[in-house]
């Protein structure tokens, strides 16, 4: 198949743990599987102040970045028929502030952020499977 059109999208992806080693995830309105808080960083935006941002629209909470833990591409058909050919940068992070609420944004696919008990995961757990399981066991143990 010839594809004529591939969305490029940089993207980031927030790793919070809080103290009790839970994950902040949100579930996934189509695939019934967690994501990550995060999305697409925006024409001259920095991707740190993407992560900021994503963090806040999605969870309502203010995080502050610790460090950036892996980066990885990835190609995907959308169910719309997009090829998107994506850079995701997973950063750690941790809650500053603020009040956990679902996104401010219309037409998301994440909803209903919560913590989840990393032993409870697998990679199975996520939308996009091995490559956030690989991000979140790298935050974890390095």
């Amino acid at each position: 198949m010839l594809v004529e059109k591939i969305v490029w999208r940089p993207s980031v992806y927030a790793l919070i743990l809080n103290d009790k080693g839970e994950l902040l995830v949100q579930d996934n309105i189509h695939t019934h599987k967690f994501d990550l808080p995060g999305g697409g960083v925006e024409v001259w935006e920095r991707v740190e102040e993407a992560l900021i941002r994503e963090v806040w629209e999605e969870t309502g909470l203010e995080a502050k970045i610790i460090e950036l833990v892996h980066v990885q591409d990835n190609f995907f058909l959308t169910p719309s028929g997009k090829h998107w050919h994506t850079l995701h940068f997973f950063y750690r992070a941790e809650v500053t502030g603020g009040t956990i609420r679902n996104s401010i944004l219309a037409d998301e696919w994440t909803t209903n952020p919560h913590w989840v008990a990393v032993n409870d995961c697998t990679a199975e757990s996520f939308t996009a499977g091995d490559m956030v399981w690989n991000a979140v066991q790298l935050a974890l143990h390095g």
